[in-house]
This record gives structure tokens, sequence and C-alpha cells, in this order.
């Protein structure tokens, strides 16, 4: 199923009266708050993978791998949230097709949860598994941004001709 198109960017936004929806809707599609919101996705994903990770422990009983399962479930909702908000107004000019984001954005949770669960493991063994769990998020965010942001989410780069074409087609 491919994906759905991403929110509005800055040349969609309908322009109001006073300009003030098209200036609130760019500064929502902005990169300046990209980080947080990727942080709050993140926030809602680390909740939900702590409360997979307890059911996963609690009722299923499946110990250390309860942590890895959660992690990663909730690395594919992390993908489709953070591609159709943190990095929403990239999505007409990325350079990579989804799917080509998809396999990296998926190469990067697999380094992600080795170091994850790497970390989750030296933690358990002193503190309850939620800690550990917590602590292993703690762990990669920062570097999954980073990697997302650089590498998996980026734009296409910005030619030098595309003035002269701009030119050229505004003569005629």
């Amino acid at each position: 199923m491919p994906l759905r198109k991403p929110l509005a960017v800055e040349s969609e936004v309908p322009l109001s009266a006073s300009g003030a929806s098209s200036r609130v809707n760019r500064s929502l599609v902005s990169g300046g708050i990209r980080p947080m919101r990727f942080a709050m996705i993140g926030g809602a994903c680390a909740v939900l993978q702590l409360g997979l990770l307890t059911l996963f422990v609690e009722a299923a009983g499946l110990g250390a791998f309860a942590n890895a399962a959660a992690f990663l479930i909730t690395a594919q909702v992390n993908f489709f949230l953070n591609y159709r908000l943190t990095w929403a107004d990239r999505g007409r000019v990325a350079s990579r097709p989804r799917w080509v984001q998809f396999v990296s954005f998926n190469a990067l949770v697999a380094v992600a949860v080795v170091v994850n669960q790497s970390v989750y493991i030296a933690v358990e063994r002193f503190l309850p598994y939620i800690v550990a769990g917590a602590v292993g998020i703690g762990a990669t965010t920062a570097v999954k941004f980073l990697v997302a942001d650089r590498w998996i989410f980026i734009r296409e780069p910005r030619r030098e001709d595309d003035d002269t074409h701009e030119t050229l087609a505004n003569a005629k």
C-alpha cells in the first residue's frame, strides 16, 4: 500500500486575508521546530514502547526479548508518524523514494535495537525492567534523530541551474 501524501507544505497553505493562517501553518512545518515534533512523537512512541514492554513481560512472560519486540514494533509507528509529521515538509522534495526511506530507516532501527537491547540488559540487572527500557530508549534517541534528519529524510539538493531554467521560462 503506498504511503499517503505528507501534511501540507508551505506552497500548499491557503493564504487568509491577514496572512496569519499562512504564518502559523508555515511555522508548523518548518525545520526550526523539527526537533520539538521529533521529541513529541518520540515521547508518544516511548510511552507505547514501555506499554508494550510491560504487556510482553507481565502478560506474555517474554523476558528480555520483550524489550526488543516492543522496540521493533514501535519503530514502525515511529517511522510513519515522523514521515507524516516531523519531516512532512520534505515529502515532495525528498531525494529518495518512500520505500528507500522506509528501508533506510529500518536499517537504522536494526543498529539501534542492538544498542537499545544492550543497554536494557545491562541496566535491567540493577533496576526494574521499565527503567531499563526507558534508559535504552534514551540511549538511542539523539543518534536516531541525526541519522534520520541527515540521511533518511533528506531534501533533494538544489541544482545551480534551477534558477536559470526558471528565469528562461519566465522570460518567454
